[in-house]
């Protein structure tokens, strides 16, 4: 989804994408982090997150390890400022202690 996401369509894949391996949401202000954990709560099977130039959480991210076990790809980029040393800090802590079986985790650089 890219630039009309938000809960209810979010909401909409989830109950119909069970399946779902990978997910990639960009700009999508209108997503919050309850309609993402519920998501990912229904797909466990993905395997690839992408989450570029949207808000959430380091609970999101903790939440996202703990029912995504299959989770081996996460790519996060932020917009706007940020603390970057201490809140990067978390969320790669967040990330180290709930996704095991990531293999590939990249912040990508904002423009």
């Amino acid at each position: 989804m890219e630039h009309f996401g938000n809960d209810e369509i979010l909401e909409y894949i989830a109950e119909k994408c069970g399946s779902l391996r990978c997910l990639r949401l960009v700009s999508c202000y209108q997503v919050s982090d309850d309609a993402l954990i519920n998501m990912v709560k229904k797909a466990v099977m993905l395997e690839e997150l992408e989450i570029r130039y949207c808000s959430f959480s380091e609970d999101m991210l903790k939440a996202v390890g703990k029912a995504c076990p299959q989770l081996k790809l996460l790519r996060l980029n932020y917009r706007g400022f940020r603390r970057p040393r201490i809140e990067i800090d978390e969320e790669a802590l967040a990330i180290a202690e709930n996704m095991p079986q990531l293999r590939h985790s990249r912040w990508l650089p904002a423009p």
